[in-house]
């Protein structure tokens, strides 16, 4: 199990499960123990589980040791009288002892600060949309979500099973069951049946092995030689291809090692709050909870951690990010502690998309985390200090751009994300940096910026602006190049229309034309493509396909979309009057995009306008029937009119277009109380 515990680091350090392990792993092996060798060590299961109901939540799970025991042995008596012999065999004296200490341990176990609720609280996880949809770990295990060996380690113990024969343990099959089951049903549980199967497994293969003593090279080995070689030979494997990153071991986050992996943790902010004196009540990402426990309580108490110990309805706003400031006032934060908000290109300049709450500024930010602190609060001091006033790095390097024309922002901007550069390193903070040299027409110093970015989630974005460098230089060999390169990252309609234009400048209408129908493909809004395409046509002779292309152009407008931005950032401060304004004029400038028109459409609901945000809504859906946004604000105006079947209508197309999310949790509420 040593081995299994380094393999699986993250669950068995960074998180409490930590307790799970270590009192499931003690369960097993006790019962195990008093069956096969008589040894005492079942007597202290109860004390056992009277810590584990005391430090996580899934003390259900104790059940499983004591009713796998005594199914696999009543199974194996029952086929002991019928002249099948098996390696699970229970005795009447034995089954009493293992009920007695079931029944203590269940007695002990509820003396915690939930009582019997304890035994119930897990099950709410695999219960409840806003668990499944916004924890990830809580998602069903499939071969594609990187936990291949799952499946691996799952086949080879049914096989195991096969190959053991009439040595099977029944209680080992009983035991196995339930957490096969889990594996699949949760991603989280994968790591737990790691533990359970790893010593199946082992006990399998040297049933196995001792069948076939009888040959000669078994002979001359012993078998504890064997399992020693094994046993070596597959911890090694095992690490060099995880380090390796080699399928179907490759995962990211699961790296073989000890202590924390503290790549995947706020470990350069809490670093910071140390050397500038912070501490308190922290507003924590839902996965850092535990680290910040471990780190630094009870200097530093995370809001929640991985055994999720709030109110359905509290971790549907942290999951939801909703009424941040309320939450903020009602439990004294000192301090938000977020990771990026997904996706992370937004070009939203209005505000900070990290934490949208005027009162709190951005201190510290690194490749992992964000720190907020608040203005007028406790660490104020430090705020005037250490404040980011333009860099933003939430809202993406599309936002830069604009910053960056405005020559009273550039300098304080360049100026802040190199002290982020030599604070952190980051390789963010060298992305948006290239961006902003890119964009005013630094090229050779955007060039220098950008090779040095190490973090490789950033290496698609940096080479597409390599490409750019090198198309404005004038090389249209590099360019192409690094837009190639760009795509084996990740495809982007960006990296098609800008592959489209070299090749289009340079002669080659025909090959521009598949690149540029892709990024269109790829975004239907995209009507900076639209032109550019005719024109590849135009070039080939194509005069039809030109013009078709042309009568299919989306309208688009930079002033609708600052428009927009501004209506939203009145509306998320409680400015109704100001952003129903600012969405008129988005709507003017951009009278094609659905999107405005909805959100216009709710600015004037609030303000009890309702026939003009029901007009809002449907024009939007005209525009876009699938404005999901659209069709949630149309059925709430169908319900206010009492047209009931109108509204699920709308609310179950919503569904369609969003089936995940916090809204899409409310709908289904809708929809249940018909």
């Amino acid at each position: 199990l040593i081995a299994i515990a380094v393999c699986i680091r993250p669950r068995f350090v960074e998180r409490p499960d930590t307790f799970l392990m270590l009192f499931l792993a003690f369960s097993i092996y006790s019962i195990n123990a008093y069956i096969q060798e008589n040894k005492k060590y079942v007597y202290a299961l109860p004390f056992i589980h009277l810590l584990w109901a005391n430090s996580h939540s899934s003390i259900n799970i104790m059940f499983i040791p004591f009713l796998a025991v005594l199914i696999g042995g009543w199974a194996g008596n029952m086929l002991s009288k019928r002249g099948i012999r098996t390696e699970t065999l229970l005795s009447s004296s034995q089954a009493r002892l293992l009920a007695i200490i079931l029944a203590a341990s269940l007695a002990l176990a509820v003396i915690n600060p939930y009582g019997i609720n304890q035994f119930t609280f897990a099950s709410q996880f695999l219960k409840l949309d806003v668990f499944k949809q916004e924890i990830l770990e809580l998602k069903p295990t499939t071969w594609m979500a990187g936990y291949r060996w799952f499946y691996v380690l799952t086949g080879l113990t049914l096989v195991s099973f096969i190959a053991a024969g009439r040595r099977i343990s029944l209680a080992d099959v009983a035991r196995i069951i339930p957490f096969i089951y889990l594996g699949f049903l949760s991603l989280r549980f994968t790591f737990i049946f790691a533990i359970v199967a790893a010593p199946i497994l082992i006990r399998n293969s040297a049933s196995a092995l001792e069948q076939f003593q009888n040959l000669d090279f078994i002979k001359r080995l012993r078998l504890s030689r064997v399992a020693m070689i094994g046993a070596f030979v597959w911890i090694v494997s095992w690490t060099v291809i995880s380090i390796a990153q080699i399928g179907p071991f490759r995962s990211q986050a699961i790296t073989p090692g000890f202590g924390f992996d503290l790549i995947l943790q706020p470990e350069g902010a809490l670093a910071y709050m140390d050397r500038r004196n912070i501490f308190g009540k922290i507003y924590n990402n839902f996965a850092w909870g535990q680290f910040i426990e471990w780190r630094d309580f009870p200097r530093r108490i995370p809001f929640v951690d991985g055994r999720g110990y709030v109110k359905p309805e509290l971790i549907e706003q942290i999951a939801s990010k909703i009424n941040l400031g309320g939450i903020a006032d009602n439990y004294g934060i000192d301090a938000f502690l977020l990771n990026y908000p997904s996706p992370s290109v937004t070009g939203v300049t209005a505000y900070d998309v990290g934490l949208p709450l005027s009162e709190w500024e951005l201190v510290y930010w690194d490749d992992v985390s964000l720190l907020y602190l608040k203005r007028s609060g406790k660490y104020a001091s430090v705020v005037t200090l250490d404040e980011y006033k333009f860099a933003k790095p939430a809202n993406g390097i599309k936002a830069l751009e604009t910053i960056a024309n405005d020559p009273q922002q550039l300098e304080p901007l360049i100026k802040e994300l190199q002290r982020n550069i030599n604070q952190t390193g980051s390789s963010i903070a060298y992305l948006q940096l290239g961006h902003t040299y890119l964009t005013i027409g630094n090229y050779q110093r955007a060039i220098e910026t950008l090779l040095r970015i190490k973090d490789e989630r950033l290496l698609g974005n940096a080479a597409l602006d390599l490409g750019r460098c090198y198309e404005q230089l004038g090389d249209s060999v590099q360019a192409v190049n690094w837009f190639r390169k760009s795509l084996k990252h990740r495809e982007t309609r960006d990296a098609h229309y800008r592959i489209g234009l070299v090749l289009l400048k340079n002669g080659d209408a025909a090959a521009a034309v598949s690149h540029l129908k892709q990024a269109i493909k790829l975004d239907k809004n995209f009507y900076e493509a639209y032109p550019k395409l005719a024109e590849a046509y135009q070039k080939l002779g194509k005069e039809k396909d030109a013009a078709e292309i042309m009568s299919k152009t989306p309208a688009g407008s930079g002033e609708g979309k600052k428009f927009f931005e501004a209506g939203v950032k009145a509306y998320m401060e409680g400015r109704r009057a100001e952003a129903a304004e600012a969405f008129g004029k988005a709507v003017e400038a951009d009278p094609s995009n659905a999107l405005s028109h909805a959100n216009l459409g709710y600015v004037q609901w609030d303000m009890g306008q309702r026939e003009k945000a029901f007009a809002s809504f449907q024009r939007a859906i005209q525009l876009e029937p699938k404005c999901a946004v659209a069709h949630y604000g149309i059925a709430m105006a169908y319900k206010v009119r009492g047209d009931i079947s109108a509204a699920h209508q709308h609310w179950k197309r919503y569904l369609e277009i969003e089936p995940t999310g916090y809204y899409s949790r409310m709908v289904k509420m809708e929809l249940e109380n018909k």
